[in-house]
């Protein structure tokens, strides 16, 4: 704790306690001060909860990207409900697992095209 000394008339000093610092408004000092070690475990806990929490924004946009791309991109049918389900369900998890297996293949032209019914007669 830190003390104040007050001189008084006759030169004498004395210290201060709580009372008298209160009674001369003595402006009051912290009683401890954050050790360095603190203060750097603080800030990296606040850059590593930044971290995440821009990782987090990221994963939100590449779902809704995929999202829309599902929407806009599958052709109608029981495939899209299907990567719709898996999409929702299974959030960033199902949006890589969509971007591997069907967004890279589609963008390559890899999918089966169906064939061409044969010309009529």
């Amino acid at each position: 704790m830190c003390q104040l000394e007050k001189t008084g008339q006759a030169g004498s000093t004395r210290l201060l306690d709580r009372y008298d610092r209160c009674r001369y408004n003595a402006p009051m000092q912290p009683e401890a001060v954050l050790p360095a070690a603190a203060k750097a475990i603080t800030i990296l806990y606040l850059l590593f909860a930044g971290g995440i929490c821009f990782f987090g924004v990221l994963l939100l946009a590449f779902w809704i990207w995929m999202l829309f791309d599902c929407i806009t991109n599958e052709p109608p049918g029981g495939d899209k409900i299907v990567w719709l389900c898996i999409l929702i369900c299974l959030f960033w998890a199902g949006a890589i697992v969509y971007f591997f297996a069907r967004r890279r293949n589609r963008s390559k032209g890899q999918f089966f095209k169906p064939e061409a019914p044969p010309p009529i007669r």
